[in-house]
């Protein structure tokens, strides 16, 4: 299960090395704590410490210092006269600013998260209770379906709001109906946030088993909905299934258990899902998928989820979540569903704010600081080789359009939900704007 982490902010604040608007010309800085700024044609005075500048005259007067965490800061402009001597800090990091050009807020927006497809079976034998070698038999305790419910709605509930996430139950019709399945998308993919949470946890929570096990042409349509989404991000499917097909593609076959069917196009399916459209399939086997193991296996396999070294053969391990062996279905479950929520990456770069119409941002001063729920504060550091070796964050891209955090940081972030960050920054009109 996920690691209980504080939650946290990041922010993105002009500091000592501050994040600002860069000029053709060379405005002159008063660093916090009294460092020496250098002289031109404003001063800049930058919270959390008092600053002082020895700049030339120019037109710099007094920064006056906001107050708040993350809270958007003011800035206030200069009048003409000599080198600013001082500039008021704020109480928590923020920044006071002198000279012809106000403050500007911005807000770096997160990067893509990933996209996931929740493809669960609700057939007929979901409705019974597991049978397990040394359990409880078919005749009393919680049904399959009841056990799946309350692990997916704890599930969705352990994901990054950050995340792209939809629904598809199946088969979706009664049993002996034909089609064998209704493609219905049960809730269309979104990003997570609480109305889609709702959507999902009351899907769920209202679903009655029934119908047979058509996986083939339900795992097509889960990769045509991903392939069919405008969401950005890598893209999951997490199958979750009692049983072998009681149908194959194109609902061919009685939909009753025992038939012995090929599956291997749809194992291939799963192989050409990943290697021709990047779509990774996690695969659940619920209680009553004994048969299936080694499909099952296969479809994890090639849909790029097995660990290292699992084998179809299930020695030393499968490559799908194996539940039916488990003593508690519920608890497998919910521990089988909080590992995928792990591995389903979240990207933990933010996008940089556009700086206003003539201005450009100075990337070779920049701070990254994280403030916690306690109110305390710790810088970032970047991360040196650039290569998110260490914990820390680096650009991305040619010319760098985001920050990217790495490492543990990245972990910490992601397990709280992927925050934006407050860009606060001041800014010097360019001398020759780009045309």
């Amino acid at each position: 299960m996920r690691r209980l982490i504080v939650p946290l902010t990041l922010t993105l604040v002009a500091a000592a090395s501050g994040f600002a608007c860069s000029s053709d010309s060379d405005p002159g800085q008063g660093l916090a704590g009294g460092a020496t700024g250098k002289g031109g044609t404003s001063n800049v005075g930058v919270g959390g410490g008092a600053a002082t500048s020895t700049g030339a005259t120019g037109s710099g007067a007094t920064g006056s210092g906001a107050t708040g965490g993350t809270n958007p800061v003011m800035v206030t402009g200069g009048t003409s006269g000599t080198a600013a001597t001082s500039g008021t800090a704020g109480s928590s990091g923020t920044i006071g600013a002198a000279g012809a050009c106000t403050g500007t807020t911005a807000t770096g927006q997160k990067g893509n998260g990933a996209v996931v497809l929740f493809l669960v079976d609700t057939s007929l034998s979901m409705a019974s209770p597991p049978t397990i070698s040394g359990g409880r038999g078919m005749m009393g305790g919680t049904s399959k379906m009841a056990s799946t419910q309350t692990a997916l709605n704890s599930a969705f509930t352990q994901l990054s709001p950050s995340l792209n996430v939809g629904l598809v139950f199946f088969p979706h019709v009664p049993v002996s109906t034909m089609p064998c399945f209704d493609p219905t998308v049960e809730v269309p993919i979104a990003p997570l946030a609480p109305a889609q949470l709702t959507l999902l946890t009351g899907q769920v929570s209202g679903v009655t088993p029934d119908g047979s096990t058509p996986t083939h042409d339900a795992f097509d349509f889960a990769v045509e909905t991903l392939r069919a989404t405008t969401a950005q991000g890598d893209k999951y499917i997490v199958l979750i299934t009692d049983g072998e097909p009681t149908y194959t593609k194109g609902c061919v076959g009685t939909g009753m258990a025992g038939q012995n069917l090929d599956n291997q196009p749809l194992i291939d399916a799963a192989g050409a899902a990943f290697t021709t459209d990047g779509i990774k399939t996690f695969v659940v086997g619920s209680p009553g998928s004994e048969t299936a193991r080694t499909s099952l296996s296969a479809i994890a396999r090639l849909g790029g989820t097995g660990p290292a070294g699992c084998m179809d053969t299930g020695t030393p391990e499968y490559c799908h979540f194996d539940m039916t062996t488990t003593a508690d279905f519920a608890a497998s479950l919910s521990a089988a569903l909080g590992t995928i929520t792990q591995q389903i990456p979240v990207d933990c770069a933010f996008d940089l704010p556009r700086p206003p119409t003539g201005m450009s941002l100075d990337l070779n001063l920049i701070n990254v600081t994280v403030t916690n729920d306690d109110m305390t504060k710790t810088q970032i550091a970047r991360d040196p080789a650039g290569d998110c070796a260490t914990d820390g964050w680096v650009y991305v891209g040619d010319p760098p359009t985001a920050v990217k955090l790495c490492g543990n940081l990245c972990e910490t972030v992601k397990a709280q939900g992927m925050p934006s960050i407050d860009v606060q920054f001041d800014c010097a009109q360019r001398v020759n704007p780009p045309r």
